[in-house]
């Protein structure tokens, strides 16, 4: 027994001897497979001009550390495998691996006694030192090679035009972030400020909230002017929807005529200032009391109270008649233009129904009166026939002690000033709707200017980092994205970017008003120092223009400065 043992102990030794060469193959391999799947991950970020992550290498590292193991374990040799190598190393003629076996089975005794002597034998004439194990060098270089050369890689920093992206993405976040925020600010004052509940439904915050939600912090310059230009968009479809152009120019030509006279100038003042909320209050006063029997003993001061109202609805009135001559006028011009249109495409009957209903169309449109231009007439008869109506009762024969037979007439003209007090009424609740829509789109307009600020900022921000030139630490260099020389045609990094309001400056030409009354107008332009005379002479002697243009350019402009001259 004791020899088997022996014979089973080299047995372990050879097997332990091939698991340690089984087990650097494997590390080997594995750091040459490692080493290349390192050196193409960090190609793949080094080409484009990024810096390797080092989380790949350590995610690459774990996952060779895995493969290797699993490999090992799976590759890693039996007791039966060793005892045939052992066999075959040394020459033994399976007397190892027939011992062993024998031993397994439980044979013992005669021939297998005989069989275990003789492989004892054998065994000690042998040493398990001389199994060596072949170092392969080659794949040991490469594999440290590759290795090296990922890691070398790992440590390369960003290229500068990565650099610059990568700032103007994260300055496009941040504007973004901050943009937002401020929309979302916006909404909520927006929402604050807003007293009255109809103009409230005319914006409809929920909706702008709900648009402003949508909104993304993206790094993607053109996505973040892009989602922006998207609820510019929208805002001014909603800002358009409370367009009044046309009620707004009746009420301008309805102040003209309120000009002429001198007790409506003021209410004339609010309607050019586009006051209506003011002016819809003004007309209130026009407003006549109610009319009782005690208002027949002073019939004519009645009618003295009704004269101002009588004058502000005559000069309305005429307005919204010279607002609809005005629309018949262009109506009839664009009629002739169609018609011009059906003769000259005669020959298609296809065409001319098309054109014949197109012109129906705007018939249609130039016989619809306004609704308020229609409200202001209307206004006029009314008041005219109750101010007949309380100068027929004026110069009728009144008996106020028994007004029995004057029942009749009592009545109709208490329906004809009701008649007037319902259509005043209906016109300051339209001047009330005029001015709410006109408040709910000037707050929408700021918000569309606000959507068009943040397209603006994210791309200034962009162009900020990208217009950044420098190096990483003190040294000297040059940068390519500047000239020496100053063009003023050219943005060569040395201008100076100005601010203010466009037409608020100075200028070189100005407009002057003159008196009532006749001459002749015209503009007066300053002399001033044209400073400008060569500038297109230095961006023609820029050394980047072919020197077959720049003849043709030179001749011209000296042909130019020979006609000056």
């Amino acid at each position: 027994m004791a020899k088997i043992e022996h014979v089973a102990g080299f047995i372990t030794r050879i097997r332990r001897k091939l698991n340690q060469h089984h087990l650097w193959n494997v590390l080997l391999w594995t750091a040459l497979a490692a080493g290349l799947t390192m050196l193409l991950v960090a190609l793949v970020y080094v080409v484009p001009g990024y810096t390797v992550p080092k989380i790949a290498f350590l995610v690459v590292a774990a996952v060779s550390a895995l493969v290797a193991g699993a490999a090992w374990y799976i590759g890693k040799r039996s007791q039966d495998d060793a005892a045939r190598y052992g066999d075959e190393f040394f020459g033994l003629k399976d007397s190892v691996a027939s011992c062993s076996n024998f031993n397994e089975a439980g044979l013992e005794g005669g021939f297998y006694d005989l069989q275990a002597r003789k492989t004892e034998q054998l065994v000690n004439e042998t040493s398990v030192s001389k199994i060596q194990y072949a170092f392969p060098y080659r794949l040991a270089a490469s594999a440290f090679l590759l290795v090296a050369i990922a890691v070398a890689l790992g440590f390369k920093g960003p290229s500068d035009k990565v650099v610059q992206r990568l700032k103007s993405e994260k300055a496009t976040l941040l504007q973004t972030q901050t943009a937002n925020e401020e929309l979302k600010e916006l909404i909520e004052e927006l929402e604050t400020s807003i007293d009255d509940e109809e103009e409230k439904k005319l914006i409809d915050p929920a909706e702008l909230r709900k648009w402003v939600d949508e909104l993304e912090e993206t790094k993607d310059r053109k996505e973040a002017m892009r989602q922006y230009a998207r609820l510019e968009m929208k805002v001014n479809e909603a800002a358009n929807a409370l367009k009044q152009r046309k009620d707004e120019k009746l009420m301008d030509l309805a102040a003209e005529e309120l000009k002429k006279a001198e007790d409506l100038k003021a209410l004339a003042a609010m309607l050019e200032q586009k006051k209506y909320k003011k002016a819809s209050d003004d007309l209130k006063d026009l407003k006549p009391s109610k009319l009782t029997k005690e208002d027949l003993k002073r019939l004519s001061e009645k009618r003295k109270d009704l004269a101002k109202l009588k004058a502000a609805a005559k000069r309305m009135a005429e307005a919204a008649k010279r607002a609809n001559s005005r629309k018949t006028k262009n109506t009839k011009a664009q009629n002739q233009t169609n018609n011009g249109k059906r003769s000259a495409a005669s020959k298609s009957s296809k065409n001319n129904a098309k054109a014949n209903g197109a012109g129906k169309e705007g018939d249609g449109q130039a016989t619809e009166d306004s609704e308020l231009a229609e409200l202001l007439e209307d206004l006029d008869d009314a008041v005219d026939q109750l101010d007949e109506d309380l100068e027929e009762m004026e110069m009728a024969d009144l008996d106020l002690d028994n007004m029995e037979e004057f029942d009749g007439d009592f009545d109709d003209l208490m329906e004809n000033e009701d008649a007037v007090r319902g259509k005043l009424d209906r016109l300051g609740k339209k001047l009330m709707r005029m001015a709410r829509k006109r408040s709910a789109r000037s707050k929408l307009r700021a918000l569309s200017a606000k959507c068009s600020e943040c397209q603006a900022n994210a791309n200034a921000a962009q162009m900020a980092q990208s217009n950044q030139a420098g190096g990483r630490e003190a040294g000297t260099g040059a940068s390519n994205t500047s000239r020496s020389e100053r063009d003023k045609l050219v943005d060569n990094g040395q201008t100076t970017g100005l601010k203010g309001l466009k037409g608020s400056g100075p200028s070189i030409s100005k407009l002057e008003s003159a008196d009532d009354g006749t001459g002749v107008s015209g503009r007066r332009a300053a002399a001033s120092k044209r400073e400008f005379k060569r500038q297109f002479e230095s961006f023609v002697e820029r050394e980047d223009i072919p020197e077959d243009l720049k003849a043709g350019v030179k001749n011209y402009f000296t042909n130019i400065h020979e006609d000056d001259e």
